[in-house]
C-alpha cells in the first residue's frame, strides 16, 4: 500500500474514532454534568474550610481561576 492510502485510512480510523467521541461527550455534557458537578462539589465541600476556596458569598463553588476555566470544567466532567 502507498503512503497515501496508509494516510487517508488514518484519517478514516481517526473520523471514526473522533465522531463517538464527540457525540458521547456532548451527550454526557448536556445530560450527566449537573449530576456529576454536584457529587465533585459535594466532595469538595466536606473537606474543612481552612483547605477550600470560599466564595465572596461564603458559599462553596468551585474556582474558576481564568476566563476559559468555566468551559474546561465543564469539558473535563464530561
Amino acid at each position: 500500500m502507498p503512503i497515501l492510502e496508509h494516510l487517508a485510512e488514518l484519517r478514516d480510523r481517526l473520523v471514526r474514532c473522533g465522531v463517538p467521541l464527540a457525540v458521547t461527550t456532548t451527550v454526557a455534557c448536556a445530560w450527566l454534568y449537573e449530576r456529576l458537578l454536584h457529587f465533585v462539589t459535594r466532595s469538595y465541600c466536606d473537606i474543612p474550610a481552612s483547605y477550600r476556596i470560599t466564595s465572596a458569598q461564603g458559599g462553596c463553588r468551585l474556582a474558576a481561576l481564568g476566563p476559559l476555566d468555566r468551559i474546561g470544567i465543564r469539558l473535563r466532567v464530561a
